[in-house]
């Protein structure tokens, strides 16, 4: 017979038993964001058809991000196979085509963790059925309205005035910044384009471009394919130097005129302006109170504004932009005449 005593203990461990197992709370959110740790291979060279790839993270992975994410450029026919557990997912390489022995692997911003932080910065992994890479870059950055934007490369001049534009030879998502490494030699046209959809006509959107949008690549690499994105107002709050001085508290700024520019044209940009003034050697300039990121370009089309391109003409000007604000005061003199180009 049980005695009292253990009777006592077998319905306390009954009701541990039957308790709910509830996380402890509290403590700080994680919103570390994933963070790609370990390759197998650790070099994509003489990639096949059957391999797989595999891809190790710092963190749990949510699996409806990764099939979301995870794309090779150029795109191929069948649906990559990827298999996934806890932190790590691997990838089987579909048939290749015979005409291109050079492919991406992309990783996009939309990977989340477990707890929904996204990866922070688009992940490019170079990937040849050849023994080697060749040893180049291409890079740039956006600049204005950069919110959703994407890069779209093809491997080919691209004539934008055809009926149909071809499809793009790698897209890279959602980016402010972009380096892709390991380019096959050739001939390229780069441009930038909001709100990408794969299945709208290129047509139907607005491209943007770089000063620099033909490419020809070999051993050496290319940077600073840099491409100005205009805001959806921009042309409301775009104005003149003049015009922006009216009813505002004036600052002075001193700034030397850049060797290499024709024509010369200074943006002053914030969230609630665009000023624009031509730029001249030992000349001070009124400036409303504020602070402005500052871009200088060179105004080829003399329209005193920044162009970034259309697909009757797809060259934007060339411009320098300085990734430091620069704060002008009421009444103050801001002399940036030292600045290096």
């Amino acid at each position: 017979m049980m005695s009292l005593k253990n009777f006592r203990l077998f319905v306390f461990l009954f009701f541990i038993s039957c308790a709910s197992v509830i996380p402890p709370s509290g403590g700080p959110e994680d919103v570390t964001p994933p963070k790609l740790v370990l390759t197998e291979p650790e070099n994509f060279t003489n990639i096949s058809e059957g391999q797989i790839i595999k891809l190790n993270f710092s963190e749990f992975l949510s699996e409806d991000s990764i099939r979301k994410s995870v794309s090779i450029y150029p795109m191929l026919n069948e649906i990559l196979d990827i298999q996934f557990s806890g932190n790590r997912f691997e990838i089987k390489i579909p048939p290749l085509n015979k005409d291109e022995s050079s492919y991406f692997l992309i990783i996009d911003k939309s990977l989340k963790d477990e707890n929904n932080v996204s990866l922070d910065e688009t992940i490019i992994i170079p990937l040849t059925s050849e023994s080697s890479f060749t040893k180049n870059y291409l890079a740039g950055s956006l600049y204005g309205d950069n919110d959703n934007i994407s890069i779209l490369l093809w491997n080919k001049k691209v004539n934008f005035n055809e009926e149909f534009l071809p499809s793009p030879y790698l897209v890279l998502k959602n980016v402010s910044s972009f380096s892709v490494p390991s380019l096959p030699i050739g001939e390229y046209t780069v441009a930038a384009i909001k709100n990408y959809t794969p299945f709208k006509k290129l047509e139907d959107n607005n491209l943007y471009f770089s000063f620099k949008n033909y490419l020809e690549m070999d051993n050496r690499s290319i940077d600073n394919v840099n491409i100005f994105i205009p805001s959806v107002s921009n042309s409301e709050k775009s104005t003149s130097i003049d015009e922006g001085n009216k009813n505002s508290e004036l600052g002075i700024l001193r700034i030397k005129k850049p060797d290499n520019l024709s024509l010369p044209y200074i943006m002053l940009k914030n969230n609630q302006k665009e000023l624009f003034f031509p730029l001249k050697d030992n000349e001070t300039i009124d400036v409303p109170e504020g602070v402005y990121q500052l871009f200088i370009f060179d105004d080829l089309d003399k329209n005193q504004k920044i162009s970034f391109g259309n697909l009757e003409n797809s060259f934007g000007e060339y411009f320098i932009a300085f990734n430091d604000s620069i704060t002008i005061r009421a009444n103050w003199e801001l002399d940036i005449s030292n600045i290096s180009y």
